[in-house]
């Protein structure tokens, strides 16, 4: 699955869009997703402008 597929399966669940980010950032209180330098993906949960690992 790649990013557009995932992003697609979570608007066809109604997922909350201010719940997720597939951008990455620091957005408050959300499950995130971002490609790092390196080519591998990062996923966290961003809270308070911190990256908290799962």
């Amino acid at each position: 699955m790649n990013i557009i597929e995932l992003e697609k399966k979570l608007a066809s669940h109604k997922g909350e869009k201010e719940k997720y980010c597939l951008t990455g950032g620091l957005p408050n209180e959300a499950c995130c997703i971002e490609e790092r330098t390196d080519g591998k993906w990062q996923i966290y949960y961003s809270e308070r402008g911190e990256k908290k690992q799962p």
